[in-house]
């Protein structure tokens, strides 16, 4: 299959995720990015859908050396059989404080030991999440989330992925206004 076809494929996918409500589709993109071997957007797209990131929690760096990673930045390290996604600089850190995940799929411990970055500081951040999702924000993403986990459960841990308050959820997030 060459290029054009791929980018085609991939283009009629995030048109139809644009038309779906149940994230389903934002998995379908995802996989389809791991095959065409689009690692970066396949990571974005595996944080926004599984953490909740926001746009600027998408910068960071890889490292498979734990001496690299510092207090300042969002780190992707990659052990063994893990990789562990560190979150220094992201919207509510001092409410927060750091947050660390510890992600154990296979599919995206290759992908991160593909890059040496994810998104960069200088990038438009916004359009860059916006092409990757077929157009659909990072907030629309998480209000998708919310009405796939409208449970008191599924909020908290919404809440804690995120790192944002339940209350700011529950009245920010209402996944029944556009």
């Amino acid at each position: 299959m060459g290029i054009r076809e791929q980018e085609k494929g991939i283009e009629q996918k995030k048109k139809r995720k644009r038309e779906g409500k149940n994230g389903e589709e934002g998995k379908s993109l995802m996989n389809l990015y791991l095959k065409q071997g689009m690692y970066k957007q396949y990571v974005v797209m595996y944080l926004l859908l599984h953490l909740n990131t926001r746009n600027l929690d998408l910068v960071a760096k890889v490292t498979d050396n734990i001496d690299d990673v510092n207090n300042d930045d969002n780190w992707l390290y990659v052990r063994k059989s893990d990789v562990v996604f560190f979150r220094n600089n992201y919207k509510t850190k001092a409410k927060f404080g750091m947050k660390k995940d510890i992600i154990k799929g296979k599919r995206f411990h290759f992908a991160v030991s593909q890059l040496k970055e994810l998104l960069r500081p200088e990038e438009n951040l916004y359009r860059t999440v916006m092409r990757i999702t077929g157009q659909i924000s990072e907030s629309k993403m998480m209000k998708l989330s919310l009405c796939n986990n409208n449970t008191a459960k599924g909020i908290k841990k919404l809440s804690k992925n995120r790192g944002t308050a339940v209350e700011t959820l529950v009245n920010n997030y209402d996944c029944t206004k556009k």
